[in-house]
């Protein structure tokens, strides 16, 4: 039983990332899930995921380049390593330095295109995705074109009151979860924020979607502001082996807010997949 933390450099891009194996010693090989997070949020973010998970998998979970332990440079310029297929390289990264072949997939929002460019790209590797929140076009994303304006007049704190309201509904969090989710979003730079948000709406899957063999498992909120439950349906319809479960009257901080009851959602589906 381990716990360790390590970085992995790809083409000059330090990605930390931490491996959780609390599986009793007699699973002498178990399955692997990868965590990617999304925008302006870090691998903490799983947190509570873990209780549900760690006696039976190994959990990796990582920070996106720009976030988190993973620093990138405060550069207006947009450059390579910010598209998707860099995010998707990052990840497949720290699956050589864990040695595993074959993973489980999960990603929110931003992570979760990730994941899906990641089955497409890596096809024999993926076992399974579970995506949260998650556009598959990024032009299918609302209310976003107003971003760059709010982080111009308020600064990144001003954003973060705006995307906080866009995340959780009042009374979804405690005021413990609610201020530390808060201050880890406002440490995020305006940059990082940005290029992100570029690389998502430069996004579309549409045409090769149908080429996932993976299950899959997708999950949202009823009221995210930003992927709608029709994106979802969309998503779901056109691959080849998916559910969609909805929670209602959830906004689009769902694998925050609802922790455990996603991470038994998970685990029921791999475990019927077993």
């Amino acid at each position: 039983m381990t716990y360790r933390e390590a970085t992995v450099s790809v083409r000059g891009r330090e990605i930390f990332y931490s491996a959780t194996d609390l599986t009793p010693p007699w699973i002498s090989d178990p399955e692997t899930i990868i965590f990617h997070h999304g925008i302006a949020a870090d691998s903490d973010l799983w947190a509570c995921w873990l209780p549900v998970l760690v006696d039976r998998y190994q959990i990796i979970r990582l920070d996106m380049y720009g976030c988190g332990h993973s620093p990138a440079p405060d550069s207006l310029d947009y450059g390579p390593d910010w598209p998707v297929a860099a995010r998707v390289d990052d990840m497949m990264a720290v699956a050589d330095a864990v040695t595993i072949r074959n993973v489980h997939l999960v990603g929110e929002s931003y992570g979760g295109t990730v994941c899906l460019a990641a089955a497409l790209d890596h096809p024999g590797r993926v076992a399974s995705l579970t995506v949260m929140n998650t556009a598959h076009v990024g032009a299918s994303v609302d209310n976003v074109a107003q971003w760059k304006t709010i982080l111009d007049d308020t600064g990144v704190e001003g954003w973060s009151d705006f995307m906080m309201e866009a995340r959780f509904a009042p009374g979804s969090l405690d005021d413990a979860a609610w201020s530390w989710f808060s201050e880890r979003q406002r440490s995020h730079s305006y940059t990082t924020i940005l290029h992100i948000l570029q690389s998502l709406l430069d996004v579309d899957l549409l045409p090769r979607l149908g080429d996932i063999n993976a299950p899959a498992l997708l999950m949202n909120g009823d009221s995210s502001p930003f992927v709608s439950v029709a994106v979802m349906e969309d998503l779901r319809n056109r691959l080849g082996d998916a559910h969609l479960k909805i929670f209602p009257g959830v906004r689009h901080g769902l694998p925050f807010a609802n922790a455990a009851d996603c991470a038994g959602e998970l685990r029921r589906f791999l475990e019927n997949k077993a």
